[in-house]
């Protein structure tokens, strides 16, 4: 069964940030095992068909300058409907929720402004993370068939006009990310340790 974890634990225990030693040599391979893992993840993705999916989402709903005043207590009744456990970080002012399966952690963080849900893959396997926020992967995912892909705004977040569209975006983003966490745990990585 996999194990819960909180994404502040996640951060303090097996933090990419802290300091190790290595040298330059080691420092380039684990750059390069990042960007093996990050490569991997968007062709998983492209599987899922996540930009398609993500920008039809933010195309169906254009902002009218209406600017909802829900608050937080609006933004966490719309994490609290979701199936997974979150935790919120006051600090950097985001709900996370982080789950371990084996050597594997899979999380989704959401933050809210005004009118925009913003959500952040985090993947880490062995010792390594990658991801990075919705918009960016779908980016990346699009930039698989049309290198020259480009989408304006460049990171567009989801737009909501109320409660109902902020219970929308906040629903969809998570049966996203959970598409996204199958995809992820579907099959083996490579070993991030091999080659070291």
């Amino acid at each position: 069964m996999p194990g819960r974890l909180t994404p502040g634990a996640l951060w303090r225990d097996r933090s990419p940030w802290a300091p190790s030693p290595g040298t330059v040599e080691q420092i380039v391979r684990d750059d390069d095992t990042q960007r093996q893992l990050q490569a991997e993840l968007v062709t998983r993705l492209a599987g899922i068909d996540f930009a398609r999916r993500y920008y039809e989402f933010y195309e169906r709903h254009p902002l009218d300058g209406q600017r909802p005043a829900l608050g937080q207590a609006g933004y966490q009744a719309a994490i609290d409907r979701l199936p997974m456990e979150f935790t919120y970080h006051r600090r950097e002012r985001f709900f996370g929720t982080v789950e371990w399966h084996g050597e594997t952690a899979v999380g989704l963080n959401v933050a809210f402004s005004e009118s925009r849900v913003e959500l952040i893959l985090t993947v880490q396997v062995g010792g390594v993370r990658f991801g990075g926020p919705f918009p960016l992967l779908a980016r990346q995912v699009a930039q698989l068939d049309n290198p020259a892909f480009a989408y304006e705004p460049r990171s567009p977040k989801l737009p909501f006009r109320d409660e109902a569209g902020l219970h929308e975006a906040v629903e969809f983003g998570a049966a996203l990310f959970e598409d996204a966490r199958r995809a992820i745990l579907g099959a083996p990585w490579p070993d991030p340790d091999a080659g070291r």
